[in-house]
């Protein structure tokens, strides 16, 4: 059953790692966000990319192309 389109932010490990330095989400080991990114991105990223049916790449965007992004390319799955 699908409910809706999935879009996956793909993003280098150094950029989420400066991001998770600034703002450490609740679920990693604060204390070593280095290993704690290996960890998540090692048990996430093959399975979330499996099942996008979009992937953005939001390395070198600001938010703002982002957004203009997706909504352009869910827009073309919406003419298919």
């Amino acid at each position: 059953m699908v409910i809706g389109e999935l879009v996956y932010l793909e993003v280098r490990k150094e950029v989420l790692l400066t991001r998770w330095a600034e703002h450490p989400p609740s679920f990693v080991n604060s204390d070593n966000l280095k290993a704690s990114l290996e960890a998540y991105c090692e048990q996430r990223e093959a399975f979330y990319k499996k099942l996008a049916t979009v992937i953005i790449d939001a390395n070198d965007q600001t938010p703002k192309d982002i957004v203009n992004d997706i909504v352009a390319r869910l827009n073309g799955l919406a003419g298919m």
